[in-house]
């Protein structure tokens, strides 16, 4: 852990880290940046089915920031991620993502390259 008056850094790491189901080794970094007023999350996991031994490997690096309205507004993700497993690269080119805020719920799906379309 590394904090100063511009960044607070955290490591995490795991290993063979079980719920019963599966398992995780590997290590991330999260990076809060007062003057980019952003936070950088940098991963290199692997993941194991424990019931048969399946592996799944994944790696990324993204900066996640508040759009300009604010967090309540939105956060903008910009980097990669990757996901590989013995069958090689895992399509992961979309995502569904949830906002909520009151009484008020929104879910759709966004790819790749930026297309949204309602779940």
């Amino acid at each position: 852990m590394r904090n100063d008056a511009a960044d607070v850094l955290v490591h995490h790491a795991w290993n063979d880290l079980s719920d019963g189901a599966i398992s995780v080794t590997g290590e991330t970094d999260v990076t809060w940046s007062l003057n980019n007023r952003s936070r950088r999350v940098v991963h290199d996991l692997t993941w194991t089915r424990l019931r048969d031994e399946r592996v799944g490997e994944g790696s990324g690096d993204r900066t996640q920031t508040a759009l300009e309205g604010g967090l309540a507004e939105g956060v903008l993700i910009n980097g990669e991620r990757k996901w590989r497993s013995r069958s090689g690269p895992l399509d992961a080119d979309t995502i569904a993502v949830t906002v909520e805020r009151g009484r008020k719920r929104f879910e759709f799906n966004v790819n790749s390259a930026g297309t949204i379309a309602s779940r």
